[in-house]
């Protein structure tokens, strides 16, 4: 009989360690929860914010398997912009990001009074106006201000220091945006009466006609001042700049390495790079946060460039710039 207990204990005991493996076996694990990320870009020279964005994420345990996204790139076309806009507001993702003024501006048209997803800005300039339009809908919003005009008397400065020969500076701007004619505003107040210079307007109605029709003077150099006509025109106006041989002072080093003789701001990549964190604040605390001001900012030329306008580049362009020494077509 003892016999028999214990062959009876041990039979049951082999049974229920049978069924726990069993249904270890058997059981599916929670899939982790993937946060969807909607992306709009104007054009692939922007998708250089995704990247650094992409890598912020990563640096910061958001990499793959955490996260997925959806890009759309209007291709430099307005009208897709605007189809783009209302594609990615329609498959509602957790956090829509705008990788421009254009972008976001074509995202808040695009969202109807029932749309509160989180929308983070890369790389925008003076968008207070714009923030505050989304947070009268009660759509949360942060991103990072790319400092475009509080730069404008720096990129100025840079570039009188670049090209000192070159002493009338011919002020490219758009009447239409308000940050242009705010950095307008600022450049008149630094040069006075003591510079010579000339404003010349551009925008998506006028394009580039004033500036490619200009009488342009060997003691002439090109600031360019916040504009998305001017941006998306980064190979029209390089191609004038060496061709009438005059100096260009832009903003981000993507258009330094298409050939531009210099530029001073906040690179694309990395302004991508510094939104990762504010990302993550807004999945987390479902609010509007704050815009950050770029975390640093570079003074790049391009050497060849330089060499092409019949310019040397100067003591502050050795001893500060980073150097290109290639021109992408």
């Amino acid at each position: 009989m003892k016999f028999s207990f214990f062959r009876w204990r041990k039979g049951i005991l082999l049974s229920f360690l049978g069924l726990i493996l069993l249904t270890g076996c058997s059981a599916k694990s929670p899939s982790p929860q993937v946060t969807k990320v909607g992306i709009l870009v104007a054009d692939s020279t922007r998708t250089a914010k995704f990247e650094g964005f992409k890598q912020g994420l990563a640096e910061l345990g958001y990499g793959e398997g955490k996260m997925s996204f959806q890009v759309l790139n209007a291709e430099g076309n307005s009208q897709k912009l605007t189809v783009e806009a209302k594609e990615l507001v329609r498959q509602a993702p957790d956090l829509l990001v705008a990788a421009g003024f254009a972008e976001a501006e074509a995202i808040l048209h695009a969202s109807d009074e029932k749309s509160k997803i989180p929308v983070l800005m890369i790389g925008v300039t003076s968008a207070s106006d714009l923030a505050d339009e989304f947070k009268a809908r009660e759509i949360p919003v942060s991103g990072i201000d790319n400092g475009h005009v509080e730069l404008t008397g720096k990129r100025l400065e840079l570039l009188q220091l670049l090209f000192p020969d070159r002493t009338k500076i011919l002020n490219v701007y758009d009447p239409g945006i308000q940050a242009s004619q705010q950095a307008l505003d600022e450049v008149h107040k630094i040069l006075g009466s003591k510079t010579r210079y000339e404003d010349i307007p551009v925008s998506e109605t006028l394009g580039l006609s004033r500036l490619q029709n200009h009488d342009f003077q060997k003691n002439e150099a090109i600031l360019l001042l916040p504009s998305y006509t001017i941006e998306s025109n980064v190979r029209k106006i390089r191609d004038l700049e060496l061709q009438e041989r005059v100096p260009v002072m832009g903003f981000y080093d993507t258009e330094v390495a298409a050939g531009y003789t210099a530029a001073y701001g906040l690179s694309y990549h990395d302004s991508g790079y510094q939104a990762a964190r504010l990302a993550i604040r807004m999945l987390k605390e479902k609010k509007s946060i704050p815009f950050d001001m770029p975390d640093s900012v570079q003074l790049e030329v391009n050497r060849l460039a330089i060499q092409r306008i019949g310019e040397k580049l100067s003591p502050t362009g050795q001893s500060f710039a980073v150097q290109v020494d290639t021109i992408q077509k």
